[in-house]
């Protein structure tokens, strides 16, 4: 009796996370510091994907599509920010990070 084989699919990559990727590998090669963070992981609701920091500055960054939008808690981090004269941007393509960075 054969057993069946077990085939791990692909998983297909969101568009969104390739935006990540990207921006995040640029943002290094600049020689920014870029800490990723996960809302599956613990993280507060609306905390930001990302966090780059280099001599002395930080901003937080949201990585959204094209077409995506911010969520309530992701707004509310926004408005926080701005509140308190950090930055925070949202990137919505490499070309965007570019531009900025």
């Amino acid at each position: 009796m054969r057993l069946p084989i077990r085939v791990r699919a692909e998983r297909k990559v969101q568009p969104e996370t390739l935006i990540l990727r990207a921006v995040r590998d640029y943002l290094q090669l600049r020689g920014w510091t870029v800490k990723r963070f996960q809302q599956g992981l613990g993280c507060d609701p609306g905390i930001p994907d990302l966090y780059a920091m280099r001599k002395g500055l930080g901003i937080w960054i949201e990585i959204k599509t094209p077409a995506g939008k911010l969520s309530m808690g992701q707004k509310e981090f926004e408005f926080d920010c701005q509140y308190h004269g950090i930055p925070f941007c949202v990137i919505r393509s490499i070309d965007e990070a570019m531009q900025l960075f």
